[in-house]
């Protein structure tokens, strides 16, 4: 089942640059990739799983992969203006050129204070409360919360930030993947005593 997904995301990708480059293909040396860091994913180094899909598909056809690390928004914003040909883990959109099969799925969690929320009771509990999220994730535009209007929200640079104003009742809910939720507290091992958390 494992091969069956890998070769399911490298033929997915491969479609994608046949599709973008059409008859200009053979014209093509370079692939230039603009991502976040994600750990073990997109390092710095140019290692991790993405970097290696995206080299074991393009390099056997002679297209070299080069590649920035930078914040989301600009990203995206290098790959709007051209800057950049491609951005990995990036949210599916009609302009975009996306293969059909995502990479992996992401699933959304909201982290909260008991004290503060009560009991989750689904993607409703967020309806009419404060939230924050990652710069760039854009979760009030999300298909999946489609239907939940935030009573405030806000941008953060990072966990140890968003951490800190759950656990100070500043803001009701932290928006984010569920992975990347999990992976910060299993290595910062915050005080749990009364924060919950829900799939979105």
């Amino acid at each position: 089942m494992k091969k069956f997904i890998q070769s399911l995301c490298v033929a997915a990708m491969v479609l994608s640059a046949v599709s973008a480059f059409g008859q200009q293909a053979d014209k093509i040396d370079v692939i230039h990739i603009a991502t976040p860091e994600y750990k073990d994913q997109t390092n710095k180094d140019g290692t991790g799983l993405y970097f290696d899909i995206v080299r074991g598909v393009y390099e056997p056809e002679g297209i070299k992969m080069t590649f920035e690390i930078v914040p989301w928004k600009r990203a995206e914003k290098m790959l709007e203006d051209k800057q950049a040909d491609a951005m990995v883990s990036a949210i599916r959109k009609k302009e975009r050129l996306t293969p059909k099969y995502p990479m992996f799925m992401e699933y959304l969690a909201a982290f909260f204070k008991k004290e503060t929320v009560g009991e989750w009771k689904g993607i409703q509990s967020l309806n009419n409360r404060t939230a924050i999220w990652m710069r760039g994730y854009d979760c009030h535009e999300d298909e999946r919360l489609k239907g939940i209007t935030f009573k405030k929200w806000d941008e953060i640079d990072d966990y140890e930030t968003g951490l800190k104003l759950i656990e100070k009742g500043r803001h009701d809910f932290f928006i984010d993947a569920l992975v990347d939720i999990n992976g910060y507290l299993k290595t910062k091992k915050p005080d749990n005593d009364g924060l919950s958390g829900g799939n979105a």
